[in-house]
């Protein structure tokens, strides 16, 4: 899966770590989260929310690879044109 499997894991750490960002401007309050990084600011935040969903992550990864390589080989670069 390779370099695939690395943009769909980029992109769901970029899902992750923007969609955390937002909903701490929003004002979604999270305790433990001031916790562990204080008045460090938004983006410092949204990337502690996205280190403690790490496994979610790696399980999503998991479950989305086959099907983004078969939509690959079915419709982009991966088609063999027969």
């Amino acid at each position: 899966y390779g370099a695939l499997g690395l943009v769909v894991w980029y992109l769901l750490f970029g899902l992750t770590i923007g969609s955390a960002a937002a909903a701490i401007e929003l004002g979604v309050d999270w305790p433990w989260l001031e916790e562990q990084v204080g008045d460090a600011g938004t983006w410092v935040a949204a990337y502690a929310v996205a280190k403690v969903l790490f496994p979610v992550r790696v399980a999503a990864v998991a479950a989305i690879l086959p099907f983004a390589a078969r939509l690959r080989r079915r419709f982009g670069r991966g088609s063999s044109g027969a």
